[in-house]
């Protein structure tokens, strides 16, 4: 069964070292429009010139998700066990305190997260 989807919906995402644990960090996310989508595979797409092949350059197409993608988080401590307050007027910065092994998972969140199952279509 085909489910539509809510432009711009938000929804909440945890990491899946986290997923289920009371204090776990909750990074709120957005569904990217089709244009935001086609511009994140599209503008991190090359020719490798040495195989003739398409290359995907991943870590900019995350960053490029995120920026789009991101509005918000939750329970996000820093070393010294502070929340972070999400300043979406300061994105890039926001983005920067995200270690890269997060940040990765949540932009293949933010790139896949068109893809709604029945249970959430409920």
């Amino acid at each position: 069964m085909v489910i539509a989807l809510t432009p711009k919906k938000e929804r909440r995402f945890e990491l899946e070292a986290e997923r289920g644990q009371p204090d776990a960090t909750v990074f709120i996310l957005r569904t990217l429009t089709p244009d935001e989508l086609a511009e994140v595979v599209d503008s991190t797409t090359s020719l490798d010139k040495a195989t003739g092949g398409m290359r995907f350059h991943h870590t900019r197409a995350a960053l490029l998700a995120l920026r789009y993608a991101l509005v918000g988080w939750e329970r996000f401590l820093d070393e010294r066990g502070e929340e972070v307050r999400f300043e979406a007027d300061r994105l890039d910065a926001m983005i920067a305190r995200i270690p890269e092994d997060a940040r990765m998972e949540i932009a293949r969140a933010a790139r896949f997260g068109s893809e709604v199952t029945v249970a959430e279509g409920e």
